[in-house]
């Protein structure tokens, strides 16, 4: 038999909430307290009283006498400290890696345009009315390319072509009827500074040209870091995922500033 939310709320609320919170605090395990307030709508409520997760970023070290006076300050003006102990989870999780100067990364860029509008004479005298979608744009210039290169920091970085590839693929726009690719990012190889980064997992939705909801779309992982323009010490050729044109280029340390505000 099924309870009512309502019911089952009106039984449990016959003690005060604050005896509920005092047995609540004797949940040891942060992960049981997100259980709690799954269970049901009461103790949704009751889980997410900001002395339980007080308590929480106490035992796990996050807060300490010398930054609880601030953070209880944060915490008043309206920065919860399950927002605290989500960001520190996070944190934890972070592995920090030295970028290697000589290897290679990848740099996922601003979409490029590579489909355009069908003109007057391919509606007209082909009689293209019946399939008006965007057609393929051909002999996308190198300049073109390059100036597809993040202009603001941060700069996603990926270790490998395949984890920069399937970002990319998961940033692509399409036609209103889902069947022509309208916009595609650019992929550039670069070096990087003798730099520590901290890298990162993100889960991204593949196929946009699916046309399908992005809940039903396949799903996965990849790697990166992100840097400030000022760690990047060389930008070399640039493409465009999933079309054949390429840039082979050079901009070294030197002259990258200046390219970077060419654009």
């Amino acid at each position: 038999m099924q309870v009512d939310k309502s019911e089952n709320d009106e039984k449990l609320s016959t003690l005060p909430d604050e005896l509920w919170v005092e047995i609540a605090s004797y949940v040891n395990n942060p992960s049981d307290l997100v259980n709690m307030r799954l269970s049901c709508s009461f103790f949704d409520r009751i889980a997410q009283d900001q002395r339980l997760w007080l308590q929480a970023c106490i035992d796990r070290g996050y807060i300490n006498e010398n930054n609880k006076a601030k953070l209880t300050s944060e915490a008043s003006a309206g920065m919860p400290y399950t927002q605290f102990f989500k960001f520190n989870i996070q944190k934890e999780r972070e592995v920090v890696i030295p970028v290697d100067v000589k290897q290679t990364y990848y740099v996922v860029g601003e979409n490029i345009p590579v489909s355009r509008e069908k003109n007057f004479f391919e509606l007209t005298v082909k009689g293209e009315f019946d399939t008006a979608s965007p057609i393929a744009r051909k002999n996308i210039k190198g300049e073109t390319i390059k100036a597809a290169f993040p202009k603001k920091d941060p700069i996603m970085v990926f270790k490998t072509r395949e984890e920069a590839s399937q970002y990319a693929k998961s940033q692509q726009t399409v036609s209103p009827r889902g069947n022509v690719t309208t916009s595609t990012p650019a992929i550039f190889e670069v070096k990087l500074e003798p730099i520590h980064a901290s890298l990162k997992k993100k889960n991204i939705r593949l196929g946009n040209t699916l046309n399908l909801p992005s809940q039903n779309r396949p799903s996965v992982e990849v790697e990166y870091f992100t840097v400030k323009q000022s760690d990047i010490s060389e930008i070399s050729k640039g493409s465009i995922y999933g079309r054949k044109e390429t840039v082979d280029y050079t901009e070294k340390k030197k002259s990258l500033g200046d390219f970077l505000k060419r654009k």
